[in-house]
């Protein structure tokens, strides 16, 4: 419910610039959620099957890839954009959730299906951002790990005293230290900006129809969550996942 109340009041903050007045952040953030998931555990499912859907569509995305593996290079880049889209998939949940939330009106299956399609129709911007995000959190290790590892190591020494014992004790720290900042903070920035690269792209822009039969040729999931598409958004929550 908090996550989902975040990304509510940041996709009104990317489209719109500001949330109503007379409201607070958190209790817009709350009451949209509130107003569009009907049942408590609507959100959950329709989380997990837009997760699924995507999975599934990249899933079948690479066994296209594979049938031209005899073309010299193309097994490298596919590894590299398999790579990008990996860091994507971590936020795509998100951006999708943001795109629902500005679709008032509309059955929540069926924004969610659009921005399903969205997302695999502005495949470039995604790339792009995911790259951005890739370059972004290699110099995040980076520069955290040669920073952080020295100050373990001069705290370390004056505690433990062996030499032999103070890097590998330092190592773990600091992996342990960058990997907690990660999820307290760099995962929130890393998320807005994915959503708000998919928003701008995304927003306003009619779902191709041609796309749309084609992923549910690709995705038994994403042809699931079509198929609720006439569904208010609180019914339609016993499927399974």
């Amino acid at each position: 419910m908090i996550r989902a109340a975040h990304v509510a009041v940041i996709a009104d903050l990317t489209i719109n610039g500001t949330v109503p007045e007379g409201f607070n952040m958190y209790q817009h953030g709350v009451g949209k959620v509130k107003k569009y998931f009907a049942a408590a555990n609507l959100l959950f499912v329709l989380d997990r099957l837009v997760s699924a859907a995507v999975k599934q569509i990249q899933r079948a995305l690479n066994k296209v890839a594979n049938f031209l593996k005899f073309i010299p290079g193309v097994k490298n880049i596919m590894g590299i954009i398999n790579l990008f889209v990996d860091i994507i998939l971590n936020y795509v949940d998100e951006c999708i959730m943001a795109y629902i939330f500005l679709h008032e009106g509309q059955s929540a299956w069926k924004s969610a299906a659009d921005g399903v399609v969205l997302y695999v129709q502005n495949w470039k911007t995604v790339l792009k951002t995911g790259a951005k995000i890739l370059v972004f959190l290699v110099l995040f290790f980076v520069v955290s790990f040669l920073a952080f590892n020295g100050l373990f190591v001069s705290v370390l020494s004056g505690i433990i005293g062996l030499d032999s014992l103070v890097s590998p004790f330092a190592t773990i720290l600091t992996i342990v230290f960058i990997l907690v900042l990660k999820w307290a903070v760099v995962d929130s920035i890393v998320m807005i900006y994915m959503m708000n690269n998919y928003l701008k792209v995304a927003y306003g822009t009619e779902p191709s129809y041609d796309l749309y039969e084609k992923l549910k040729g690709m995705s038994k999931k994403f042809r699931e969550l079509v198929g609720k598409t006439n569904q208010p958004s609180g019914e339609g929550i016993g499927a399974t996942i």
